[in-house]
């Protein structure tokens, strides 16, 4: 009888202890919008917290365009670190904590301009915003999605366009608590007047294909059908690349040029190489239609002369370091194997010559292209 009294007392002490977290999170969360909606109300703003466009103080939006796992969280930490201000993102529903926790799906999306609800919105809410000169915008545009049909990422420059203008805007409801992710996700537009630069982040695209796998891996870690199928390894990175030669094979005659197919089927991933080098094609047909300042963000370079690469970094968005740069570089992410062949990468670089824009070529001309 004891034993069950005591085993009673723990539950209801644990149920009690959940609701109290939760309460506690609600009420965190209720602060935030009522000090935002206070903000709005009151025609104010502050250094850390959204601001009006018109407001003399206001940054201006330039992009940090990345294709995923190029190197962009790399760039934000660089510039976030030395300079110990805010940055912006197309991806409200992401939220980096002071601790530099990723939180997904937690907060109130927070608009960077008040009157611009449909984003950029600010990526952390613990840094001041940069003043009277250039925020840095994260986007990934388009054309990049995994294990996905070729109709979504086959695309041309002004769907593409319209992708790197796209974001999420995130609205937790009342039963979120911080880890379950409740909440209404929309997606939402805002207009390429507001982007007046942009720094293109580039890395070599055998890393950028390797890297996506391992990180998906990762992500997908929790599916126990896909860590049996998967390994992160060469051979279970040649798995999946069969299986979606196989399983998207058909349709990606259909979308792709002709003969572009053809021309990469010996190659493991092929698909993957091609997303690469249509990024890079499209990124540079819109950036010449928008007719902005742009500048080329060489993921390598920050490891082999991390000072001048951070420095450059910086004054390209106008942006003055507070700490000193030496001694600041975040960790490399490192490969611990090669997942093609040396006969491989010689077949993926003469594939990325065949679908490469010229403008592509010179972009990616420092990795043999």
């Amino acid at each position: 009888m004891k034993n069950e009294i005591y085993i009673v007392s723990c539950l209801i002490i644990s149920v009690v202890f959940i609701s109290l977290l939760g309460i506690h999170h609600s009420l965190q969360m209720q602060q935030q919008r009522l000090s935002r909606d206070k903000l709005i109300g009151n025609n104010e703003r502050t250094l850390d917290q959204s601001i009006r466009e018109a407001d003399p103080l206001a940054p201006k939006v330039a992009w940090v365009l990345s294709y995923p796992c190029a190197g962009s969280d790399f760039v934000i930490d660089v510039i976030q670190k030395l300079t110990s201000r805010n940055t912006a993102s197309n991806y409200g529903h992401l939220v980096e904590e002071a601790s530099g926790i990723l939180s997904r799906n937690v907060y109130d999306s927070a608009p960077l301009f008040l009157d611009r609800i449909n984003g950029p919105y600010l990526f952390t809410y613990h840094l001041p915003l940069p003043v009277k000169t250039f925020i840095p915008t994260l986007s990934h545009c388009g054309g990049y999605c995994a294990h996905c049909y070729p109709g979504k990422y086959v695309m041309k420059r002004d769907t593409f366009m319209k992708k790197c203008l796209t974001g999420t805007k995130f609205t937790p409801s009342k039963h979120n608590n911080g880890e379950n992710g409740y909440g209404f996700t929309e997606e939402v537009q805002y207009d390429s007047s507001l982007v007046k630069k942009a720094g293109i982040v580039v890395r070599n695209p055998l890393d950028v294909i390797s890297t996506r796998f391992i990180y998906f891996s990762n992500s997908y870690s929790v599916n126990l059908d896909w860590t049996q199928r998967y390994e992160q390894s060469r051979d279970g990175f040649i798995t999946y690349c069969t299986e979606q030669k196989i399983k998207f094979g058909e349709e990606e005659s259909k979308f792709y040029p002709d003969n572009a197919r053809e021309a990469g089927i010996d190659i493991p991933c092929y698909s993957e190489v091609y997303k690469v080098v249509q990024w890079h094609n499209l990124v540079c047909e819109t950036l010449d239609y928008m007719s902005i300042p742009y500048k080329h963000i060489y993921y390598e370079d920050f490891f082999t002369d991390y000072d001048d690469s951070a420095r450059d970094l910086l004054e390209f968005y106008g942006m003055a370091h507070v700490i000193p740069i030496s001694g600041t570089r975040p960790d490399q992410v490192r490969l611990n194997q090669e997942l093609y062949t040396p006969a491989e990468s010689k077949k993926v670089l003469n594939y990325i010559r065949l679908l490469a824009s010229d403008c592509t070529k010179k972009v990616l001309s420092r990795y043999g292209v």
